[in-house]
């Protein structure tokens, strides 16, 4: 299927990695603000965050960052992102430049630029 699309059925998707840090736990009564988007797509692969922040300090709170990779459920291999799938997840990006302190300075920032 090299330089075809494969069918929707056939795409699937697996976390290779998740990393958490923990910074403070919020107690009962506390407002958090949490965002999440895409910080990192590769040619297979891409990093999903979660920042967790107190709403009233703003400051970083917990943080998750998963990387995943795109593959076909027969072969079960890696397969490239389509076009259509790299379109929708560019979509999701996090591209406020505030939260990229908080991105690369937690959880073992990842590789997929």
């Amino acid at each position: 299927l090299q330089g075809e699309t494969l069918p929707a059925e056939r795409l699937g998707g697996a976390v290779l990695e998740y990393f958490v840090e923990v910074r403070r736990l919020p107690r009962a009564g506390d407002l958090v603000t949490v965002r999440s988007g895409l910080a990192g797509l590769g040619a297979k692969t891409f990093d999903y965050v979660h920042l967790m922040f107190d709403a009233v300090t703003g400051e970083l709170a917990m943080a998750a960052r998963a990387t995943a990779v795109s593959f076909d459920l027969v072969t079960r291999r890696a397969v490239a992102i389509p076009d259509a799938t790299r379109r929708g997840l560019e979509g999701r990006c996090l591209d406020d430049p505030r939260l990229w302190p908080a991105i690369e300075g937690s959880v073992q920032a990842g590789t997929n630029s």
